[in-house]
C-alpha cells in the first residue's frame, strides 16, 4: 500500500499545480462540449466540460438510487406483460467494432429492421444497465472481442448469427432435468451443440500437469444451498487435480449422460466437478510458453473503467477477479450473488448455460403502480456460444450448463456500484467484529489483523477500498487537464457530450464515495457505536501512523481541490 500512497501524492502534487495556474478561469461557460484553458505554461492542454455537462452529471449522480429504483420498475414492467416466451431484459447487439450497440426485439422481430432502436455507445450503455443496476444479455463481441479464444478453443468454430432471437419461458418450477419449458432457436441450439472444447490447445499451452481447482458437485447438502441474510452462500469443497484428470472427468461425465440416454440436461449427480475461479490469464502470463496469440481476448469497452481489478494489479500480489469457469454438462453454481457487491460479466466460449434471475426486493416496489399477471420474481435466460450477459450487483443468480461449457467470467467495481461494494464490506466487518467478540483474544487496537480477516473473506480490505476510489477520483480529475491519457481516458474525453458527462458522473460519484469513507461517524452496525476506523487501518497497513495521516490529509485535499466542479 505504500506505493499507492506514493502515487497518490505524486499526482495530487501535479494536480495543485494545475488548480492553482486555473484559478482565474473558473467561468466555463462556452457553447462548445470542452472549453480549453491555458494552463501554467500559457498553452491550451487544458479541457473541461461546460458547466451544464457539469450540472447534469452533478444531479444524475445525487439520483443513483432513483435510478435503480427505475430499473427494479423496469423489469417488473416486463414480467407483467402476458406473453409466455416474454424476455424481461434487453438482447443487445454490439457492431462490429465492439463500441456501439442497439436493442433488438425480445420477441420473434415483425416487419424489417427499422423496429430495431437507434445505435448507442458504450457510455450510454453504462447508464442504460450499469447505473439502472439491471440485466442484459449481449450479441456481437466474438469477432471485436474474443474472435482469437473462440477460435482456438472451439474444436469446431462456427460464428454465432446475431439476429437469432431467443425465448424463455419464466416458469420458477422447472427442474434441473427437464428443459422442455425452456425455448431458444434451432439455429442457436446447433451453433452451442457445435461449440465443442479443443481440449488439445489447454494441453499444448497449458500443461497437462498443471493443477487445476475443481468444486465439488454444489448440489451436495451443506454446499452453497443456503444463503444467509445478506445473500452470501456457504463455502464448497475444493480440490485440485491435474488439467489432464480435469479433461478425462469430462470426458467420461459426457460418455456416461450419452450412454444414459437420458436426454434434455440429464440429473446432476454427486460425483460432477466444476472448475472454477480459475485465474488462467494470470497463469498463462507467467509462463515461458509461446502462445498463438496474446492476449486471448480482450475486455470489451461496456466493461471498462475497472476499479477492482486495475487496483489489485498494481498494487496487490498479482491478485484479480478474472476467471476462466469450465463446467461438463449438469454442473451448476447455486443461488448466490456475487463478491463484494461487485458487477459481473460472462462470456460464453464454448456450450450453452441457463441462468436463473431473482429480481432483488424493491421497499418502493408496492406504491410503484406497477400491476400484472406475473406471480414470480425469477426469469430464465439461456445464454449460448458467443454471447456475453451482464450481472448487475446484488441480483441472486443460479447457472447451470446445459452442454459441456466454458466460460469468461470477470467481477468488477465501478464508480456505479461503489456504494453497494462499500456497504458489502461494512457488512464483513460487522461479521467479523461479532466473531472477534466470542473469541475474545483479538486486542481492540490490533486492526491489521481486522483488515486481514477483511481480505480473507472477499478479497478487499478498507484500506484497499479507500486507496481505490482515492487513485481513480485523482486519474480521472487529472484527464480533465490533459493528464495521464492512457487508451481508455482517450477515449473518454473525446468531446461528445456522453463521454465528457460519463467522466464528470464517475467524478461526482468518487468524490461522495470518498467522503463517506472518510466520514468519523461512520457505523458498522445499526444502532452501534462501533466507527470503521480509518486512520488506525489505514496506520497497521502502512505500518506507520505518520503515512496513514499522510494519506487521510492527501484526500482531503482531493476533496477540496475538487469542491469547484460542483455546481
Amino acid at each position: 500500500m505504500r506505493n499507492a500512497l506514493r502515487d497518490c501524492q505524486k499526482r495530487t502534487e501535479r494536480l495543485s499545480v494545475h488548480v492553482r495556474g486555473f484559478a482565474n478561469c473558473q467561468d466555463i461557460s462556452s457553447a462548445s462540449s470542452i472549453e480549453e484553458a491555458p494552463d501554467q505554461n500559457g498553452s491550451s492542454a487544458t479541457r473541461f466540460p461546460r458547466r451544464d455537462l457539469l450540472r447534469s452529471a452533478w444531479m444524475a449522480a445525487k439520483i443513483y438510487l432513483q435510478e435503480r429504483e427505475d430499473g427494479l420498475k423496469l423489469t417488473h414492467q416486463r414480467m407483467a406483460l402476458d406473453s409466455k416466451h416474454f424476455l424481461p431484459i434487453d438482447v443487445v447487439s454490439v457492431d462490429e467494432t465492439g463500441n456501439f450497440w442497439h436493442t433488438l426485439p425480445v420477441l420473434q422481430p415483425e416487419g424489417d429492421a427499422n423496429s430495431y432502436r437507434m445505435l448507442k455507445s458504450f457510455h450510454q450503455f453504462k447508464q442504460r444497465y450499469c447505473v439502472k443496476n439491471i440485466p442484459c444479455l449481449i450479441r456481437g463481441l466474438e469477432q471485436s472481442h474474443f474472435m482469437e479464444i473462440s477460435s482456438q478453443w472451439r474444436k469446431s468454430f462456427m460464428k454465432v448469427d446475431n439476429s437469432q432471437h431467443i425465448q424463455v419461458e419464466m416458469n420458477p418450477e422447472v427442474s434441473h432435468d427437464d428443459t422442455s419449458s425452456v425455448c431458444t432457436s434451432n439455429a442457436a441450439i446447433s451453433a452451442s451443440a457445435q461449440t465443442i472444447v479443443n481440449t488439445e490447445w489447454f494441453s499444448n499451452f497449458v500443461g497437462d500437469d498443471s493443477l487445476v481447482p475443481v468444486r465439488i458437485n454444489d448440489n451436495q447438502p451443506g454446499c452453497g444451498n443456503n444463503l444467509n441474510d445478506d445473500g452470501r452462500a456457504q463455502e464448497c469443497q475444493t480440490v485440485e487435480m491435474t488439467l489432464s484428470e480435469w479433461i478425462e472427468e469430462c470426458r467420461k461425465h459426457e460418455e456416461q449422460f450419452h450412454s444414459s440416454r437420458q436426454g434434455g440436461e440429464g440429473k446432476p449427480g454427486d460425483d460432477i466437478g466444476y472448475l472454477k475461479d480459475w485465474h488462467l490469464v494470470n497463469f498463462l502470463s507467467q509462463t515461458n510458453k509461446p502462445l498463438p496469440s496474446w492476449p486471448l481476448y480482450s475486455t470489451p469497452s461496456f466493461f471498462q473503467r475497472d476499479l477492482l481489478n486495475d487496483f489489485l494489479r498494481r498494487y496487490s500480489d498479482g491478485g484479480d477477479y478474472q476467471f476462466v469457469y469450465w463446467g461438463p454438462r449438469g454442473s451448476t453454481t447455486t443461488l448466490h450473488s456475487d463478491v463484494l457487491h461487485s458487477f459481473s460479466w460472462s462470456y460464453n466460449v464454448v456450450g450453452m448455460k441457463k441462468w436463473t434471475f431473482h429480481i432483488p426486493e424493491s421497499p418502493h416496489f408496492k406504491d410503484s403502480g406497477v400491476d400484472g399477471p406475473h406471480d414470480s420474481n425469477q426469469f430464465e435466460v439461456i445464454q449460448n456460444a458467443g454471447e456475453a450477459i451482464f450481472i448487475p450487483a446484488t441480483w441472486k443468480h443460479e447457472v447451470i450448463n446445459l452442454v459441456e461449457t466454458i466460460s469468461i467470467n470477470h467481477n468488477w467495481i465501478t464508480s456505479a456500484n461503489l456504494d453497494l461494494s462499500w456497504q458489502c464490506l461494512l457488512t464483513e466487518i460487522s461479521s467479523i467484529e461479532i466473531e472477534l467478540e466470542s473469541w475474545g483474544h483479538i486486542p481492540d487496537v490490533d486492526f491489521a489483523a481486522r483488515e486481514n480477516m477483511l481480505r480473507g473473506c472477499v478479497g478487499l480490505d478498507v484500506s484497499s477500498f479507500f486507496f481505490m476510489v482515492l487513485l481513480e477520483l485523482i486519474r480521472l480529475t487529472l484527464s480533465f487537464y490533459g493528464e495521464d491519457f492512457d487508451e481508455s481516458v482517450v477515449k473518454e474525453l473525446d468531446g461528445s457530450d456522453d463521454c465528457l458527462l460519463d467522466s464528470a458522473y464517475s467524478i461526482f460519484r468518487l468524490r461522495n464515495m470518498l467522503c463517506i469513507i472518510m466520514n468519523k461517524s461512520n457505523k458498522i452496525m445499526d444502532g452501534g457505536d462501533c466507527s470503521v476506523h480509518l486512520e488506525k487501518r489505514l496506520a497497521c497497513i502502512l505500518e506507520s501512523q505518520e503515512l496513514g495521516l499522510e494519506a487521510l490529509s492527501c484526500a482531503s485535499n482531493i476533496v477540496r481541490m475538487t469542491d469547484w466542479l460542483e455546481p
